[in-house]
């Protein structure tokens, strides 16, 4: 069971941040709905129940998931701007550049052919 198949299973809107009053609002009314005593049929009640227990024991975790924070909020034209994310990205560039042959060695070769070339620069005229 995952947060999407518990919201629909109880019928329940995703306005976060979801509180345990809320989510016990929502079951006691589908379980009302579901009863097997008023339906005669056990396994809605099973799923009810399920999505009840599993929402419960992962109510922080989704809060937090599906509630923006400072460093995850959108900007003026809608697009997620995460500072954090493109931090990290320029970071693990870097670090592979640093370690792969991606970033050319520099070798006293190149040192003295840049070198030469200064040379020849300042010798023209």
């Amino acid at each position: 069971m995952n947060a999407n198949e518990a919201f629909k299973v109880l019928g329940m809107e995703k306005k976060f941040p979801i509180s345990e009053e809320q989510l016990s609002k929502a079951y006691r009314a589908k379980a009302k709905e579901v009863h097997p005593d008023i339906t005669g049929k056990d396994e809605e009640m099973k799923k009810v129940n399920e999505a009840h227990e599993w929402l419960k024991n992962n109510l922080a975790k989704v809060n937090k998931a599906n509630t923006p924070n400072e460093a995850n909020t959108k900007n003026e034209s809608g697009n997620n701007l995460n500072i954090l994310d493109i931090a990290a990205d320029d970071f693990v560039k870097r670090y592979e550049m640093a370690f792969t042959r991606e970033m050319k060695r520099k070798t006293i070769y190149d040192f003295l052919n840049t070198v030469d070339k200064i040379k020849l620069f300042r010798n023209v005229k």
